[in-house]
């Protein structure tokens, strides 16, 4: 379970990517396929995993037209 406030970046960021996932199977199935390479790298961490998924989908976000202040927060709330 994740909550957001309506209208926040948290949730247009959360929306979007779902979207662009559900949009594009080609990159649903890369995501997928990066999330689990990570997880079977010696000695990864969570905080490690979270930093590495967040630039995987900085690079997707700024694509779908986020702003580079907007990037910039949801990459300082996934630190």
């Amino acid at each position: 379970l994740y909550v957001c406030l309506s209208a926040s970046l948290a949730l247009k960021n959360h929306l979007c990517f779902r979207d662009a996932l559900l949009a594009d199977p080609g990159l649903a199935s890369a995501y997928g396929q990066f999330k689990w390479e990570l997880v079977r790298r010696q000695g990864m961490d969570r905080e490690t995993y979270t930093r590495a998924k967040t630039a995987f989908i900085l690079e997707v976000l700024s694509g779908k037209g986020f702003r580079s202040d907007e990037l910039a927060q949801i990459a300082d709330a996934n630190r």
